[in-house]
């Protein structure tokens, strides 16, 4: 592997790590109690009836499935040319959901904070990745680390 190479994925695990972080900081919403959940939420600004039950189970169904890729996207970013089929999918997937996220929060009328933070980091990543992951394509599995 070049010096090239190793720059484009060194970057590329940047990029996986951040991503998991930012999925995986969803942890806290599993570990915590469900007063300190509502408290940062409503930080947040959500108004919704917090006490509702089926809201605290679609919430924590939620983090349990954010905190679950975050915890994929460390294991890709230990191992990118052992799952380097998937990082495509990975990047695809983080600009898809900027979209997404853009569209209903306009459609919602999200303040720009959090709406521009959630689409920009997305966008970042998921292009960020795509394009580093084009490097790997001509890497040899005996490179793999």
């Amino acid at each position: 592997m070049n010096d090239k190479e190793k720059k484009y994925l060194l970057l590329l695990r940047v990029l996986l790590i951040s991503a998991a972080v930012a999925w995986g900081v969803s942890l806290a919403g599993l570990v915590v109690p469900w007063s300190m959940v509502e408290k940062e939420l409503a930080g947040m600004g959500a108004t919704l009836p917090m006490d509702d039950i089926m809201v605290q189970y679609w919430l924590k169904m939620a983090a349990a499935v954010y905190t679950l890729m975050g915890c994929f996207f460390i294991i890709v970013a230990v191992w990118p040319l052992k799952y380097r089929q998937v990082i495509k999918l990975i990047g695809l997937m983080h600009v898809v959901l900027s979209v997404v996220f853009l569209l209903n929060g306009l459609i919602l009328g999200v303040d720009g904070i959090p709406l521009y933070v959630d689409v920009s980091f997305c966008l970042f990543v998921g292009v960020g990745i795509l394009v580093l992951s084009r490097s790997l394509r001509d890497m040899t599995k005996q490179e793999i680390i």
